[in-house]
């Protein structure tokens, strides 16, 4: 069975990411991608870590897009938050600005780190990849950053 055909009808996509531009194209890129997939993506947006909390405890989510550098908090504490919810399973692309400089702190096989400004190709190619292996009987063993 290939992806297309394992995907869920519809995916929940939390983005936190306080650039509203970055955000928007983040956004378009999994509408646009809809038909290819044969699946609904719906998207919730925050700019802030306090108030993607609040959501994180509310609501289960398919895939986080993260952007480790918030104004209000760093991404990781929103990740570590993260951990004592539902979506403790849940697959996280981490975004930053600076990954040169930014070590990471965690080598999970659902968390994939992207420099920023990451393309619609990197970014989706890896979105897919995390939802695949989610999907994957064999969720559990560690993945690496796709390029």
């Amino acid at each position: 069975m290939d992806f297309e055909e394992s995907v869920p009808l519809a995916l929940d996509l939390l983005i936190v990411e306080d650039d509203i531009e970055l955000a928007d194209c983040i956004r378009e890129s999994f509408e646009i991608i809809q038909d290819s997939w044969g699946t609904f993506v719906s998207v919730q947006h925050e700019t802030k870590g306090a108030t993607a909390i609040k959501y994180l405890e509310q609501s289960k989510y398919d895939l986080i897009v993260l952007d480790i550098h918030l104004p209000d908090v760093l991404g990781t504490m929103v990740y570590s938050f993260c951990q004592s919810t539902v979506n403790k399973k849940t697959p996280v692309i981490m975004l930053s600005g600076s990954l040169n400089q930014y070590r990471p702190e965690y080598t999970e096989e659902r968390i994939i780190y992207l420099e920023k400004p990451a393309n619609e190709k990197q970014l989706l190619s890896n979105a897919k990849f995390l939802l695949k292996t989610k999907l994957s009987p064999n969720f559990g063993a560690q993945a690496s950053k796709v390029s």
